[in-house]
């Protein structure tokens, strides 16, 4: 055990601090996540992906901003419950979901009913959890063009069930080079930010 005070904790808790008090002064939680959490996770990305940062310091940002915004979406009062069920998640071997968290969150805020399943969801599990929550919607999030396959064999395993199967929209990195590419894997939507 360290007996000193950790720098990166108190760092971590002044960041936060700092985003709770922007949300006290009237920026909306959604505001704050589209506006400084996001973006600095997009930074801390290309940071890395340049060389420029290391893993520790890529997950000490991912870690302070989930904190944050946990600690943010509690602050929020939902819309009144909409009767619509969304599961959320990305597919298996993207271990990205940051962004998937913060749509989960903002479609909490909009009084849906939320199953967020997180990262890296097995195909199977995943397709048993749409027909087991009753799924209005299905949102899928691919972080890289190599989870592209896996994200049709998921579309097309939630369509097995014919007319009954939700609509599919999807996201992620691997979508952002590409207008089209949506459609080539069978989903019924998009959504670039």
């Amino acid at each position: 055990t360290c007996s000193r005070s950790s720098p990166s904790l108190a760092l971590t808790r002044e960041a936060i601090a700092g985003l709770m008090a922007r949300a006290e002064e009237g920026m909306s939680a959604r505001d704050v996540y589209e506006k400084v959490l996001i973006p600095a996770e997009r930074e801390v990305g290309r940071l890395w992906h340049a060389g420029k940062a290391n893993v520790a310091e890529e997950h000490l940002v991912t870690t302070t901003t989930r904190r944050a915004m946990a600690a943010l979406s509690a602050t929020v009062k939902p819309d009144e419950p909409n009767g619509k069920t969304v599961v959320i998640a990305a597919v298996a071997g993207n271990v990205h979901e940051l962004g998937v968290r913060a749509l989960a969150d903002f479609f909490e805020f909009g009084g849906w009913r939320v199953i967020f399943l997180g990262a890296d969801m097995p195909r199977e599990d995943l397709v048993h959890g749409t027909r087991f929550f009753d799924a209005d919607i299905v949102i899928l999030s691919a972080a890289l063009t190599t989870q592209l396959g896996e994200v049709e064999l998921v579309i097309n395993a939630i369509r097995e069930v014919g007319d009954e199967a939700p609509p599919v929209m999807v996201g992620g990195g691997a979508f952002a080079d590409s207008a089209e590419l949506w459609r080539r894997v069978g989903a019924d939507l998009t959504a670039r930010t």
